[in-house]
């Protein structure tokens, strides 16, 4: 059973700096805006290396502002960058976001790819994988 749950919450392009103005945020949307994956909060902590405590708090304040969606399956949430066609500005934010050009943004995008491998029927089942991380 897939529950998506879509939050419409108007976007001002201050609130968007003020949240992309955090490292782990903004490598999170990026990597979100680069892929068309749903991602989970495990493939998340593997591909950034970032404890998952920090993962789901950034996850928490991009949802909360409007930038992810999310979807449930199962015990399982999935996360997407949320679509821009309602918002000029969130338009203008993910072009900006997906030409940056740091080479943390391919580190990371390099790391996802080999963390797509681990899934089963297209879908994260197996949680976080390094352990270091939890």
């Amino acid at each position: 059973m897939h529950i998506c749950l879509i939050m419409h919450v108007k976007v001002d392009s201050f609130e968007l700096f003020k949240v992309l103005g955090d490292e782990t945020r903004l490598r999170i949307f990026a990597l979100l805006v680069r892929t068309s994956e749903d991602i989970c909060v495990c493939e998340l902590v593997d591909a950034l290396e970032v404890p998952q405590y920090n993962i789901s708090k950034a996850v928490k304040s991009l949802a909360s502002r409007g930038l992810l969606e999310q979807e449930r399956d199962g015990r399982w949430i999935y996360y997407r960058a949320a679509p821009s066609e309602n918002s000029v500005n969130l338009q203008n934010f993910r072009n900006i976001v997906a030409s940056l050009d740091d080479e943390i943004f391919y580190t990371d995008l390099k790391e996802f790819s080999k963390r797509l491998t681990c899934r089963e029927d297209g879908r994260c089942r197996q949680g976080i994988l390094k352990t270091h991380l939890t």
